[in-house]
């Protein structure tokens, strides 16, 4: 028969070994999820910057729009809800679409990112553009 303190112990273990597979399979998610960057760049680079390109009156997202950061750039995916990858270099960047020709980057919003080394910076909120001809002339 088993003392208290026995148990105590062997629920102690039992705890420890099911907290010590939860760690693991919590990175094993954790690097399978962070891999690269998607849609540019180096094979096997994720530093750079993610977000989605979205039209502000349908609130899609838009592909075929060239978004700049650090001097490099990329395309958003429509097929994938206006997802971009930019391979920018680590620093402060200033992330810009580029117009077309028939959306804009909304008048008056500068988004800034700060991109990390071996990061994929992932943008809080998706970067919205109007079609052009939706705002009065001289705005």
């Amino acid at each position: 028969m088993q003392t208290e303190t026995e148990r105590e112990n062997r629920m102690m273990r039992k705890t420890a070994i099911m907290a010590a597979a939860v760690a693991a399979l919590v990175v094993v998610v954790a690097l399978v999820c962070g891999c690269g960057g998607g849609g540019g760049g180096t094979p096997g680079s994720s530093t750079g910057v993610s977000g989605y390109v979205v039209d502000a009156d349908t609130q899609t997202g838009i592909g075929n729009m060239v978004v700049t950061a650090g001097g490099a750039s990329g395309i958003s995916d429509a097929a994938r809800g206006g997802a971009f990858f930019v391979p920018a270099p680590p620093g402060h960047h200033l992330l810009q679409v580029q117009p077309s020709d028939m959306f804009i980057q909304a008048p008056g919003i500068q988004v800034y990112v700060d991109v990390v080394q071996g990061r994929a910076t992932a943008l809080p909120a998706p970067v919205i553009v109007i079609k052009r001809g939706s705002l009065p002339p001289g705005s």
